[in-house]
């Protein structure tokens, strides 16, 4: 870190708080020390997108706001003033609209979607997805794009999902902080030095292996990027997501 002030008020779009319900946190016990360690971080919102995956993470709806309720509940108790948002990370599939629909899982604000595809999807279906959510009208926000090895082959790619409509959001770690696989931040730098990069979000799911980590990031980005281009990511585009519908 620099000798800057630490920033606060900031927002974490992609958290694995909730426990029990994907491979975030297995108890309470491991969720308050992500929640400290997120404040300690200068995060004040967190939108709790545990995973939505058929056959793999899919819970009954009640099962989630129970365990988002208890979560809200711990920050009050342990006095971290934390506001804990709804949301999950969507896996895409055919069916992903109906699920929605139906309350099976749920978008972030404003009818964003945070949408997980698998590492090695074609980018073709990738921005046939882009056009089904607007269709529908979603907003997608595709999830740690750095990920995908079209992406990472061709990150200019990320102005087509852009173009049909999509964000595009990339994990803090990949950029600065916690080590990171060499392709996913060589791809994380190339698309913030494109200006490509819409929002960020911790994609924590453990205080150690992997942490809520934002500070280094915001650290880098006040330091490499333009003025105008980190405020839009620390500030602007996260409050068009944030700001109440």
């Amino acid at each position: 870190m620099s000798d800057r002030e630490p920033l606060s008020g900031l927002i974490d779009f992609h958290a694995h708080i909730l426990p029990g319900l994907d491979d975030g946190p297995k108890d309470m016990a491991e969720t308050e020390a992500l929640l400290r360690q997120a404040y300690g971080e200068g995060i004040r919102v967190i939108f709790a997108t545990s995973h939505y995956r058929p056959q793999l993470w899919q819970h009954p709806p009640e099962h989630y706001w129970q365990q988002l309720e208890a979560v809200q509940a711990l920050t009050k108790q342990i006095g971290l003033n934390v506001q804990i948002l709804p949301g999950n990370e969507v896996f895409y599939s055919s069916e992903l609209i109906r699920a929605l629909a139906d309350g099976l899982c749920r978008p972030l604000r404003n009818r964003f979607v945070l949408l997980e595809f698998a590492p090695d999807l074609p980018f073709p279906q990738m921005l046939r997805a882009m056009d089904i959510l607007t269709a529908n009208r979603y907003r997608p926000l595709v999830a740690h794009v750095e990920r995908y090895t079209c992406i990472q082959a061709r990150p200019g790619l990320v102005r087509q999902l852009k173009d049909a409509g999509g964000w595009v959001q990339v994990n803090t770690g990949s950029i600065a902080g916690p080590p990171a696989p060499l392709t996913e931040r060589v791809t994380a730098r190339r698309l913030l030095r494109g200006g490509l990069i819409d929002i960020l979000g911790t994609d924590c799911h453990h205080a150690v292996q992997r942490p809520a980590s934002y500070q280094a990031c915001a650290d880098y980005l006040l330091r490499r990027c333009s003025e105008e281009y980190a405020w839009r990511l620390l500030v602007e585009n996260p409050g068009v997501i944030f700001r109440e519908p």
